[in-house]
């Protein structure tokens, strides 16, 4: 497996990625690959600090956890990036019903009808009922990452 860090965007919220693991514990864990993210969820075995991982990732903003809690474990890195939005995009497709292999019924978009529209701001308590989401086109500004501000 190659060692060299790469991420390549194949869909909305979805990338390819090479990353390495740079922190770990039982419940959450970190990759750097370019830019670090984290995964609140135990490992996949046989990972281990300095693993290189190669994955389909869907890479999103994290609403609270980072800043409520995770910051604070010990030798948590800073993963608080400063950047610029140049483009805001909302997902356009209606939701429709669907169900899980139980039969319990839930809804997913309609993936015959995904598209996206630009919008100038987010309002995530209104937008789609609630249920918005929203494509962020970002340039990452050259200022080190933070802990909690």
């Amino acid at each position: 497996m190659t060692k060299q860090k790469s991420f390549k965007r194949i869909d909305a919220a979805k990338y390819e990625i090479v990353g390495e693991v740079v922190f770990l514990t039982d419940t959450v864990w970190i990759l750097d690959f370019g830019v670090c993210a984290f995964r609140e969820s135990k490992p996949p075995l046989g990972i281990n600090v300095g693993s290189f991982v190669t994955a389909e990732i869907y890479l999103g903003i994290d609403p609270f956890f980072y800043c409520e809690y995770l910051y604070g474990l010990q030798g948590m890195p800073p993963l608080i990036f400063t950047w610029k939005i140049k483009a805001i995009g909302q997902q356009t497709a209606p939701f429709i019903e669907s169900r899980k292999p139980s039969g319990q019924k839930l809804l997913i978009r309609d993936e015959r009808k995904l598209g996206h529209k630009t919008i100038t701001k987010t309002d995530a308590w209104n937008d789609d009922g609630g249920h918005a989401e929203y494509i962020l086109t970002c340039e990452l500004l050259q200022a080190p990452p933070k802990y909690k501000t």
